[in-house]
């Protein structure tokens, strides 16, 4: 019914020294087509497939996710404090046909004071000590 990833997005960077690492973090040993495809297999119509992914992949991400046949349910942009750019999107595909157009909502870890944002702490509460 759902899949939860945190792909690898290192695409256009240097690779690094091992080859565990680079496994790890770069997306030429999981290509976004295969893994969108690999989902796709494995889900049930109407499944969905909730990704963490850097603004920078978001296009190329997202139409691999499309070719594969989902559709953006939800996106949620994370910044650090909220003056600075999106740092990270948290999105929800659905498989299957679209039946409505995406949510957006944005939300930051800090205050504009740098202290934790409620949003944040609400969030991890049942992760932090």
């Amino acid at each position: 019914d759902c899949v939860v990833c945190s792909p690898r997005y290192f695409a256009l960077s240097l690779e690094c020294s091992t080859q565990g690492r680079t496994r790890a973090r770069h997306s030429s040993s999981l290509p976004f087509t295969v893994l969108a495809k690999g989902v796709a297999s494995l889900l049930c119509e109407k499944g969905t497939f909730t990704v963490c992914i850097p603004p920078e992949v978001l296009s190329d991400f997202s139409s691999e996710c499309f070719l594969s046949g989902f559709w953006l349910k939800e996106k949620f942009n994370i910044k650090s404090v909220p003056e600075k750019g999106v740092k990270r999107h948290i999105l929800i595909y659905m498989k299957g046909i679209a039946d409505a157009p995406p949510q957006e909502q944005t939300f930051c870890m800090r205050n504009a004071d740098k202290t934790v944002s409620q949003w944040y702490k609400d969030t991890l509460s049942d992760f932090l000590l």
